[in-house]
Formats: structure tokens, sequence, C-alpha cells
């Protein structure tokens, strides 16, 4: 699936929110789902995200249940959704959660 090339990824540890991820990521929980709607994004993403560079969307049919709560939230992500895209998703998620976390509810 990745078919572009890019290098300011959060793949490679170079995206544009990198530092807050990293901070972020610690709050998803290991073996479930989040009760916080934002950090349950977060976590979808990041799976959905994961599935994408390091198997090539191979388990694609598997992420439905994570692909349908992204929708939920227009975030919507195909088979061929490209890599600048997914990034920019990834990024989008990031911006939502650190406004709620600026401004508040």
């Amino acid at each position: 699936m990745n078919n572009g090339k890019m290098e300011n990824t959060y793949w490679n540890g170079k995206g544009k929110y990198q530092k807050q991820y990293e901070i972020l990521e610690k709050l998803i929980p290991k073996e479930k789902r989040s009760k916080y709607e934002n950090i349950e994004l977060l976590r979808c993403i990041s799976n959905v995200y994961y599935d994408y560079y390091n198997n090539g969307f191979c388990n694609y049919d598997i992420l439905q249940e994570e692909l349908g709560f992204l929708a939920k939230y227009g975030f919507h992500i195909s088979k061929n959704t490209t890599p600048k895209e997914l990034e920019n998703i990834m990024n989008a998620i990031i911006e939502r959660i650190l406004g709620k976390l600026i401004i508040g509810d």
C-alpha cells in the first residue's frame, strides 16, 4: 500500500506532531478500547496506520471496527488511501485531541 515515498511520517518517527503523538500514545489502553472518544480515535488510527505501513493493509478486512469508528467521525480510509492522506488523517486526529486539551470540552 505504501505507494508514495514520504520522509516526514509517524512511521519513521518524523510526523508533524511526533512528540505530541508519543505522549498521547501512552494513553491508549494496551488490550481494550478506550472509554475516551478522542483516545479511541487515536487507538483506531494507530492500529490502521500500523497495518498500512507494516503489513501493506493485509489486515484491512480485520480492521473494519476501527475503520467504522473513524468513519463515524468523518475520517474515511479505504484500500486506496495514499500515504499522504493517511498522514493527514493522523494529523487531524492529533489536532483534534490537542484542541480539546487546550480549549477543553
